[in-house]
């Protein structure tokens, strides 16, 4: 690609995905060394605050973000590469999430999922598991298509996996709120909470394009 073939939007996309990165990298920094730095690191709860918001943060983050056109780690990656990246950090997520959200269940002591943060963290952790089950469907979709057309498939693992990573992301902000508040302060955990929501508009521009194009296919004549 020729300096003179790139447009004025694709060199700003290509700074704000850089500064995305960057963004991204600062914010799980803070969320993780504040976990252990705070809490006891032979403590199941603590982990619990590492593992997921690694795995909904960052693992998941990146592995929505790298099938932007102006990402620039994956810009000559081929997609089907991008893919099986996909799918590994996707992977990788969901163990990460499944193994924190169990330290948190052994550690509690009363009833479980009662609070904002929980409801909302155990909806996003069913999602992620339908979203993994409609990603492994979607790679075999040509063998499935007398069950369900490709086009229909795509729709529903795109929607879900969105769905998931919301609600993950919502659950993150509200345990940042409830319990970093006597780890950090204030206006810091504002400032992440306000960093975390203008990373997740950006990585999710382009699975909301997709989803738009998927229901297109489905409802066309």
């Amino acid at each position: 690609m020729s300096s003179e073939s790139v447009t004025y939007i694709q060199r700003f996309s290509w700074i704000f995905n850089i500064l995305f990165h960057q963004a991204l990298a600062v914010v799980t920094v803070y969320i993780l060394c504040t976990a252990l730095v705070n809490g006891a690191s032979d403590s199941l709860a603590t982990w619990h605050m590492v593992l997921t918001p690694f795995g909904f943060l960052f693992l998941m983050m990146e592995s929505f973000i790298l099938f932007t056109n102006t990402n620039i780690p994956t810009l000559q990656m081929a997609r089907i590469k991008k893919q099986y990246v996909h799918g590994t950090l996707q992977f990788l997520s969901t163990v990460f999430i499944t193994v924190g959200i169990s330290f948190r269940i052994s550690t509690k002591e009363g009833d479980h999922f009662t609070s904002t943060h929980a409801i909302l963290g155990l909806v996003a952790w069913i999602l992620v598991w339908c979203s993994v089950i409609l990603g492994l469907a979607t790679s075999q979709s040509q063998h499935l298509k007398k069950i369900a057309k490709p086009v229909v498939l795509k729709l529903l693992h795109t929607l879900i996996g969105i769905c998931a990573f919301t609600f993950g992301i919502i659950a993150l902000c509200f345990g940042l709120k409830n319990y970093f508040k006597s780890f950090s302060g204030e206006d810091t955990i504002n400032a992440a909470v306000v960093t975390i929501a203008l990373l997740y508009l950006w990585a999710l521009f382009d699975p909301f394009r997709a989803l738009y194009a998927h229901i297109r296919s489905v409802f066309a004549k």
